[in-house]
């Protein structure tokens, strides 16, 4: 959006420059054409240029062109103007576009950089939860094992019920 607020400013300062200066008036006036009466531009309005005859002789910054060559002038740089702004909104439109392209091909990138983090990290979780049951089955155990020698004969029925149970969740993993 800038971009275009930017380039349009830069054509009207263009348009501006080129009415006043240089690129509107010739630098000489044909030698067949009789002036006449020769009208200054420095201090005109837009209305008495409007009002103006159209081979009415004009001079600004000592340069003399018709109204009918200066109208012409500024016609084409408002065509040269609308083309550069064409242009510009060509160049705007195929600029987001490649940006679009860019953004999602670098989004694809970093989304399958970041699959395969979580990949790992999932995978370095499973093998922690498997030895953190590891232990605790194994802690659990030697827990029964100790109190195994000192219970009665219903615990110790409990704690062989139970032992079988720890070796079959060892198994599992």
């Amino acid at each position: 959006m800038f971009l275009k607020v930017r380039t349009v400013f830069i054509i009207i300062i263009i348009l501006v420059l080129g009415l006043f200066g240089q690129i509107i008036l010739p630098s000489s006036v044909p030698a067949q054409r009789d002036p006449g009466r020769i009208i200054k531009a420095d201090k005109m309005t837009r209305e008495q240029f409007q009002a103006l005859p159209e081979d009415q002789v004009i001079e600004f910054k000592g340069k003399k062109a018709t109204k009918r060559e200066i109208l012409a002038r500024m016609r084409q740089m408002e065509e040269l103007g609308k083309k550069a702004s064409l242009k510009a909104n060509e160049a705007t439109i195929k600029a987001q576009a490649k940006f679009k392209e860019y953004h999602a091909q670098f989004l694809k990138r970093e989304k399958a950089k970041l699959d395969a983090e979580n990949a790992k990290v999932k995978a370095k979780l499973a093998s922690l939860r498997k030895a953190w049951l590891r232990d605790a089955i194994q802690e659990e155990a030697a827990q029964l094992l100790s109190r195994y020698k000192t219970a009665s004969p219903i615990e110790k029925r409990q704690m062989d019920k139970r032992a079988d149970e720890l070796l079959h969740q060892l198994q599992q993993l």
